[in-house]
């Protein structure tokens, strides 16, 4: 498991949360 990918997909999804409590 890479620690970049984690942190990518991590941050997808929060981003993604983000927007849509937002919205």
């Amino acid at each position: 498991v890479s620690s970049i990918g984690m942190t990518i997909s991590l941050l997808l999804v929060s981003v993604a949360f983000y927007v849509k409590v937002l919205h």
